[in-house]
């Protein structure tokens, strides 16, 4: 049974403001971003594990996120002695705009918007470890706010007009 295996020490979750990423730079240097779930430098990107064999689909390298808080939990695993600590980010996901082709080939910048609430996916928790990099993303203003994609919530962006519609990546 799973939730026999698996016992959060304490049944304490710790939440931080800030978390680094490492990375390398397109000139093979290293490099460090931060975020920080107190303003708005806080969208990553991640590899998208999508199969790219289909040339008709719209498949995307990355996935985007915009990170909601940052946890750590001490867990004890059935069968092991000691307590391992654990580190997740609580994030809300973007995904691909289909009425929008972007990319290098035809020089325009792919855009995303939030997975509406309605979907079982639109948030999730993600091992920090698979973050690749931070992130830009751009309010599209020539397509408004919206109140559709998720009610009352402080995940939404802040303000009474609700989340932007659709985002420019900046990478």
């Amino acid at each position: 049974n799973l939730n026999e295996a698996v016992i959060i020490q304490d049944n304490c979750l710790f939440s931080h403001v800030t978390a680094q990423f490492n990375f390398t730079t397109y000139d093979v240097r290293r490099d460090q971003d931060t975020i920080n779930t107190n303003n708005m430098r806080r969208d990553i990107m991640v590899p998208s594990f999508e199969d790219c064999e289909d040339e008709d689909s719209q498949w995307q390298p990355y996935w985007y996120a915009r990170v909601l808080n940052i946890y750590h939990a001490n867990i004890h695993f059935h069968g092991r002695p000691k307590a391992e600590k654990i580190e997740l980010l609580w994030v809300r996901w973007f995904g691909k705009d289909p009425d929008s082709a972007g990319g290098p080939s035809i020089l325009r910048l792919n855009r995303v918007g939030f997975v509406p609430a309605s979907d079982a996916e639109a948030f999730g928790f993600l091992d920090p470890a698979l973050v690749l990099r931070a992130c830009h993303l751009i309010p599209a203003f020539n397509s408004g706010r919206t109140l559709n994609l998720l009610g009352p919530s402080f995940a939404r962006d802040v303000g009474p007009q609700g989340d932007w519609e659709k985002y420019y990546v900046m990478r």
